[in-house]
């Protein structure tokens, strides 16, 4: 039955792909005139491809997770299959999204250049006492003449430099859905790698994407904050103008349910601008919409109306994705048995070294010479390490914490390994001896911040996920550091972040 479903998902994703691949040359722009764009046109025949190839994948993707779902042991072999095609899928709708999101923009921006000139206020308004019923109409709100009759000249050109803005407002959010995407994609691989190489450059890249979100974050920050402002002020200033205390009324309202909605989803996702984008856009179009239905312009209404229902897609609810590094270590508490567990079939494996995380071990001898597998009995995990010199150490054990390496060592010395002493790695740095691996253990870290007299809430918030400090510690004026962190990498990692968060700020990390 399984095979049966399977089947017929296969051929409806073929069926889905043929639809697309054979739709795509019929493919007709949404406005007149941009037949003519190449990009245009070539990214409709894009998406049309895109989303045929996303079809099939679903459709495979949910064949095998059917006959996983009924057959435990295939489920353990192929697990890492039905990962690699999920993740597959992820990033061909994170494609798809990107060119929606150009499809848009050059819709937008051949809106603007072909239905209105907003450059500069318009020079010659038509006269004053020509009936409102025959004054020409557009689409686009701001090249209706009412606002060059109503507003000075010095306003007028301030709101049509804001509508400009308003494209560079929505390539923003795009750029930052399109990024924090991206960053969840990387973040679900790199909890499912099992190779701690192949993680390291994952979490480069992770960390790279979130600083690209968090500059695209602060970017649209800046932008649709003038937007807002300069809008909502311009727009009550029309209505107080003309003595419109229903439409006063009403825009606060609408102002206040915006407010509301921001402060519900405050601190909850990933970008505070985002949601103040998503509902401050949804605000300033109900502002939009009834200015045209005030002035009788119908043309824009219904294109404020068409622009009103596609706003409800706007995503702000983006998870928030921590940055914390996964510790590779395995631990492995020291067992005797009566029988030889290393034999020359069953060699003592080289011990390894991990480049991020705490290990602790008990330290079985140094020795200028391999020692042979009988030597440690039955003891239970042994490896060895070469020493520069072509020596051979032999460890016991690995324990995550100094206290249970401690206790093991007296265990295993009343085994017989009379000499046996402690030893611990630090990411990748290790120490053999008990003051060495007290001074290593105890060691700390901590981050330097040189900038401004205050750090900047963004920073601060940086700062406080983190788990692994003793907070913020003022030093002087515009001097700050962050102390206690336990290794190298955690602190290196948390001044990348800090730097990403405010790029004015100068940022470095000594040892304790």
């Amino acid at each position: 039955m399984v095979a049966l479903k399977a089947e017929i998902s296969f051929v409806a994703a073929g069926l889905a792909m043929l639809f697309a691949v054979s739709s795509v040359f019929g493919q007709q722009p949404r406005h007149a005139g941009l037949e003519r764009n190449d990009e245009y046109m070539s990214l409709l025949r894009e998406d049309a491809v895109m989303a045929g190839r996303i079809d099939s994948l679903s459709h495979e993707v949910d064949a095998l997770r059917a006959i996983l779902y009924e057959d435990d042991a295939l489920r353990r072999e192929r697990s890492g299959e039905l990962l690699a095609m999920e993740s597959d899928l992820y990033m061909l709708r994170g494609s798809r999204s990107r060119i929606a999101e150009r499809i848009n923009i050059i819709e937008q921006e051949w809106l603007m250049a072909n239905l209105a000139t907003v450059s500069a206020p318009v020079s010659e308004p038509e006269p004053e006492d020509e009936p409102a019923a025959d004054r020409k109409q557009y689409a686009d709100l701001i090249r209706n003449d009412y606002f060059a009759r109503s507003l000075s000249r010095n306003d007028y050109a301030q709101l049509c430099r804001v509508q400009r803005d308003e494209v560079l407002a929505a390539r923003l959010y795009s750029d930052f859905v399109r990024s924090h995407d991206e960053l969840l994609s990387l973040r679900m691989q790199y909890d499912s790698i099992d190779s701690e190489p192949s993680a390291d450059s994952l979490f480069a890249a992770m960390v790279s994407r979130q600083a690209s979100c968090t500059a695209l974050s602060d970017s649209l920050d800046m932008v649709w904050t003038h937007i807002f402002d300069t809008k909502s002020y311009l727009y009550d200033l029309l209505f107080d103008m003309e003595g419109r205390e229903d439409m006063l009324s009403r825009a606060e309202r609408n102002s206040f349910a915006m407010r509301q909605g921001v402060a519900r989803e405050s601190g909850r996702y990933a970008s505070e601008p985002v949601v103040n984008y998503c509902f401050g856009k949804r605000c300033i179009t109900d502002y939009e919409s009834d200015i045209a239905a005030s002035a009788d312009l119908t043309l824009a209404g219904d294109s404020l109306k068409r622009l009103r229902n596609s706003l409800d897609g706007l995503r702000y609810d983006l998870d928030k994705v921590s940055l914390k590094r996964r510790c590779f270590v395995e631990y492995e508490p020291v067992v005797f048995s009566s029988r030889y567990v290393y034999s020359v079939n069953n060699p003592i494996p080289e011990c390894p070294v991990w480049e991020y995380g705490t290990v602790c071990r008990i330290k079985l001898g140094a020795f200028s010479t391999q020692q042979p597998p009988a030597k440690f009995k039955g003891l239970e995990p042994v490896s060895f390490l070469r020493t520069a010199n072509g020596g051979w150490v032999y460890y016991a054990g690995a324990y995550q914490s100094a206290e249970e390496m401690e206790n093991a060592v007296k265990t295993v010395r009343r085994l017989g390994f009379t000499k046996a002493d402690v030893a611990a790695w630090v990411d990748g740095v290790g120490a053999d001896g008990r003051e060495a691996v007290e001074e290593l253990l105890s060691k700390r870290y901590s981050v330097e911040i040189s900038g401004p007299d205050e750090l900047s809430p963004r920073v601060r918030e940086v700062i406080a996920v983190n788990d692994d400090n003793t907070g913020i510690t003022r030093i002087s004026r515009g001097q700050f550091t962050v102390g206690g962190l336990r290794s190298r990498a955690a602190a290196e990692l948390l001044a990348d972040m800090i730097a990403a968060a405010d790029t004015a700020l100068s940022v470095s990390v000594s040892d304790n």
